[in-house]
């Protein structure tokens, strides 16, 4: 592998950060909501 330059290494860690973040965030909105909603019925 060759050695990257500091702007597409930069831009590839970057991309893999906001692509973690979004993963994780719809991950938790999906097993979280059905949670909220029946708690919200319930009361």
């Amino acid at each position: 592998m060759k050695k990257l330059k500091i702007f597409p290494k930069t831009f590839l860690y970057t991309l893999s950060l906001m692509l973690i973040i979004a993963l994780l965030s719809h991950t938790l909105i999906y097993f979280l909501m059905p949670w909220a909603y029946n708690y919200s019925k319930n009361s």
